[in-house]
């Protein structure tokens, strides 16, 4: 967790200003660490009174909701980009 701490004092100080408020959290192959370490990062932003949304894109294998234990049957992703669903459902 210190790791994450540190990566997280790295990113608010990044800009002169203000801290930035979108990132972006990706890799060339799968299985190395995207979902584990976007999860430990928006927890440490969050600890530190930040406010988080996390937003997985990964139409192939998306994941955050099973380490977040969501509900299955959720609306995903596409179906909000396509106006199917809204954002609030």
């Amino acid at each position: 967790s210190e790791a994450y701490r540190s990566i997280r004092t790295a990113i608010l100080l990044s800009q002169a200003g203000e801290p930035p408020r979108t990132m972006l959290v990706t890799s060339a192959q799968s299985s190395e660490g995207k979902t584990t370490s976007t999860l430990n990062l928006a927890a440490s932003l969050a600890s530190a009174g930040g406010k988080v949304c996390l937003i997985d894109a990964d139409l192939r294998r998306p994941s955050l909701g099973k380490y977040l234990e969501l509900p299955p049957g959720l609306p995903g992703l596409v179906e909000v980009l396509t106006g199917q669903r809204t954002l609030l459902e």
